[in-house]
């Protein structure tokens, strides 16, 4: 399929989005209302697998006793619009997983899995308008769709335990003419694998959510959460640093970051505003555990590090990029 790569952006509002996405959570799986997708013939092949992040790191339980642990689905339907990935469920068994897809937008949308890993060198490039191909940056990574407007397909892919990020990639250019990635303007999301190994607790609602901040092979910095799930109203993060240096560790809603992307990668600061965010911690030194309490309404959230760091040969990139974020919902 030939894909357009560079696309007119025109604004997307998210006012309202959880009341239109319908979003319920009850213990195992956490559900968004879609209208229905028209399919495609699925492919004949065997299906790709992926090799998801470890499981969290063994942290105090914070499930509440008699919670419903309703299954965890081996179909997930998606919808693609501007931008924004409308899934009805974020949580599937290991194994063979089904996912439909939609292109509900007026643009080309793909739709990557992988495990959270360093994105620092593919952002960088696709940022800077240029034609690149996930496979050769993306490690593990499965593109399992990218579709035009209007069109529908469907596809499998065996996942075992872990959690993966899902994104769309695809270039759009900005009224100033500059391009970003639909990733930077929030086409992204998390999706919890469970199965032996790794616990079902990461998608049961509580109002306190422990993180970790590592180090992998490869270079990738993440963040680990035992949760993926809090109710509304004060949540609690507790921190850990077990990398060996300082990182921030910032709380917003997920959405359009891309100007603020631009001007932190430029050197700027004290421009968390523009994304309706709050630095939480800032420099957690490492080896520290710190705890800080946030007022969160209904929605998708992220936590993230944008401390600017350079590569060797002098650019910068994001904390983020590499690896320090993860997608949580808020009901």
């Amino acid at each position: 399929m030939k894909r357009k790569e560079i696309h007119n952006h025109k604004k997307f509002s998210r006012r309202n989005v959880l009341k239109l996405m319908g979003v319920t959570a009850g213990g195992g799986v956490v559900t968004i209302a879609l209208n229905a997708c028209g399919t495609a013939p699925a492919p004949t092949a065997a299906p790709p697998t992926v090799t998801p992040l470890p499981p969290p790191p063994t942290l105090a339980p914070t499930q509440a006793a008699g919670a419903d642990t309703a299954p965890a689905v081996a179909t997930v339907n998606v919808v693609a619009k501007e931008f924004v990935f409308e899934m009805d469920s974020l949580v599937a068994p290991a194994g063979k997983v089904h996912f439909t897809f939609k292109n509900a937008g007026k643009m080309t949308h793909d739709f990557w899995i992988y495990a959270p890993q360093d994105l620092t060198a593919y952002l960088a490039k696709k940022r800077a308008g240029e034609k690149v191909k996930g496979k050769n940056y993306l490690k593990g990574a499965t593109e399992l769709f990218d579709l035009e407007a209007g069109k529908s397909g469907e596809n499998d892919i065996v996942l075992q335990p872990g959690y993966y990020e899902v994104s769309c990639f695809v270039q759009s250019k900005n009224p100033d003419g500059s391009t970003f990635p639909h990733i930077d303007k929030g086409q992204v999301q998390w999706l919890t694998v469970t199965g032996p190994g790794f616990p079902p607790a990461p998608v049961t609602p509580a109002n306190t959510i422990a993180v970790e901040m590592k180090g992998e092979e490869g270079g990738a910095w993440l963040f680990v959460p035992d949760k993926l799930v809090a109710p509304a109203g004060e949540v609690t993060f507790k921190v850990t640093n077990s990398m060996k240096m300082a990182h921030d560790f910032v709380v917003h809603p997920l959405g359009d970051a891309s100007e603020f992307i631009t001007k932190r990668l430029g050197g700027a600061k004290g421009i968390y505003p523009l994304i309706k965010g709050e630095e939480l911690m800032e420099d957690l030194g490492a080896g520290k555990t710190d705890t800080k309490t946030m007022k969160l309404t209904p929605g998708f959230w992220v936590a993230a590090c944008y401390i600017v760091g350079k590569n060797p040969d002098g650019s910068p990139f994001l904390h983020s990029d590499r690896g320090q974020r993860f997608v949580f919902t808020v009901k």
